[in-house]
């Protein structure tokens, strides 16, 4: 292999080949919405959010309550520039989301 054909490969890294690291939870990966009005849990996620490392994962504590506080994140979560992909709860992490941010 020539050394210009491996830094090729290099440089075409795409999205789906970056690493985001292991998917566990600790306390500065997770942000906790529960028991909040919409409007600051929408202020906590965003500066959550912006205060992620890069190519890091959050995790996004809404609860189950009303749903409100859980719909608002999702729309963010989908907005935002710096998320590229989340996992809607689900059985193993029910009351949660997990976002990837880049």
């Amino acid at each position: 292999m020539r050394n210009g054909e491996y830094r090729d490969n290099v440089d075409n890294k795409t999205n789906d080949d970056i690493s985001y690291g292991p998917v566990v939870r600790t306390s500065k990966n997770t942000v906790d919405l529960r028991g909040m009005r919409v409007e600051e849990a929408s202020i906590q996620l965003e500066m959550a959010i912006n205060a992620s490392r890069p190519y890091s994962v959050l995790f996004v504590i809404h609860g189950m309550g009303t749903g409100a506080v859980k719909e608002r994140a999702l729309q963010i979560l989908q907005n935002h520039p710096r998320v590229t992909n989340f996992e809607p709860e689900s059985p193993m992490n029910y009351g949660s989301t997990i976002a990837y941010v880049k």
